[in-house]
């Protein structure tokens, strides 16, 4: 082997080498980017489960309100049929006085 020939095969070892260390740099920091991705990714996953619920329990209060609305106009009206009904005895009972 000549002097070049040592130069060519260390370049090659070297390449290799070079190679082999970028590649596992390159995997080590695509691992803790996964790692951290993943971590991400949880969150954002909790996150929408949250907000998804938050969603029915909103969904569940507007109903409910409603619902409760509905039933004090229902009473209400009740209230006010009374109150009428009251009026009307004022008034028979005033008629009746006149008349004893």
């Amino acid at each position: 082997m000549e002097l070049t020939d040592i130069n060519i095969l260390l370049s090659i070892v070297t390449g290799v080498v070079g190679i082999y260390a970028g590649y596992r740099k390159a995997l080590k920091e695509a691992q803790d980017k996964g790692e951290s991705n993943a971590v991400i990714i949880t969150m954002l996953k909790h996150h929408e489960e949250l907000l998804t619920k938050l969603d029915t329990k909103l969904e569940d209060s507007v109903k409910a309100r409603n619902l409760i609305k509905e039933k004090i106009a229902a009473h209400d009206e009740k209230i006010k049929t009374l109150l009428r009904d009251v009026e009307e005895i004022k008034t028979n009972c005033k008629d009746c006085r006149k008349k004893c």
